[in-house]
């Protein structure tokens, strides 16, 4: 795992889709600030410390492996319907169960014994090829 195209994969499920824009830019923004920090202010640490600077940069490293450890939430082997209830919350959860509950409740749920039912995802019509 590293630094590569896996981080704005991560965004994309991370974000939700009004938030998605400005995230990724922030993000973009803070990977500038460290590329001009790794451009320009390590070469003037290596020279004034010298090897000793690198033990400031393997803390760094250590505290950032530990930020993620801790805090990004896993997102492996989810839908984004569950994606969006682990980083929208609660009401976000209850809105949509009760959006459910009342279509199940107005149309009935399509079962495989109601084949007369057209809309019905489970109704297939065979053919002749």
């Amino acid at each position: 795992m590293g630094y590569n195209a896996l981080t704005y994969t991560y965004l994309v499920e991370l974000f939700p889709y009004h938030a998605r824009a400005k995230g990724i830019a922030v993000f973009q923004w803070w990977g500038r600030a460290a590329g001009f920090f790794n451009q320009f202010v390590n070469p003037i640490g290596i020279q004034n410390a010298g090897w000793k600077y690198y033990i400031s940069y393997c803390i760094f490293l250590l505290f950032e492996v530990i930020f993620v450890w801790l805090l990004f939430p896993e997102t492996s082997n989810r839908s984004l319907e569950e994606l969006a209830f682990l980083f929208e919350g609660e009401k976000l959860r209850e809105e949509q169960e009760k959006r459910i509950k009342e279509e199940v409740e107005d149309n009935g749920a399509p079962t495989p014994g109601n084949s007369s039912d057209k809309g019905s995802a489970v109704h297939v019509e065979h053919s002749q090829i």
